[in-house]
């Protein structure tokens, strides 16, 4: 199973889609039908919390963004880097690199960042969780970057 991160405003009012409320935020070239289908299949999307509708997240591992699958050699150091923005300005946050077993590998403050992954088989993906700095409550998932060691590299997912 590929999973990506989905924002949910499970509530039982009258007020879906308000700004305040929780959502998933696609990355798309554009809101066609077919592009917003091949970002859903591509799991290029994140996960916003209630009142952090603005922030806007870029997460890669090797140049490959958040949702992509790869094959790389085990035991290889591969750059993962990651942007943070709410409203036009930085976002400093809280960031945990995440992986199986609700592992943090790493722990970041800051709007952006580079950092080092070591491909593992014991780690099969990788998701940023970002906290807000004043309370430490998680504000934002990325869908995670799987790489599976000593593989061929993955087709990309196609409709």
């Amino acid at each position: 199973w590929y999973l990506g991160a989905i924002g949910s405003e499970d509530h039982h009012g009258t007020s879906w889609g308000a700004a305040s409320l929780p959502k998933t935020v696609m990355i798309a070239r554009s809101n066609s039908e077919t592009d917003l289908k091949e970002s859903m299949l591509a799991r290029r999307f994140y996960a916003v919390a209630q009142n952090f509708n603005d922030i806007r997240m870029d997460f890669r591992i090797d140049r490959a963004p958040m949702g992509a699958r790869l094959g790389r050699p085990a035991g290889e150091l591969l750059t993962a880097e990651f942007e943070l923005t709410r409203g036009f300005e930085a976002f400093s946050g809280l960031i945990e690199v995440v992986t199986r077993g609700n592992r943090v590998i790493h722990t970041l403050e800051g709007s952006e960042g580079t950092l080092s992954i070591r491909v593992s088989r014991d780690e099969p993906y990788y998701f940023l969780r970002v906290k807000n700095p004043t309370t430490g409550r998680p504000v934002a998932f990325s869908s995670p970057i799987w790489i599976e060691a000593n593989a061929a590299p993955k087709p990309l997912c196609r409709y």
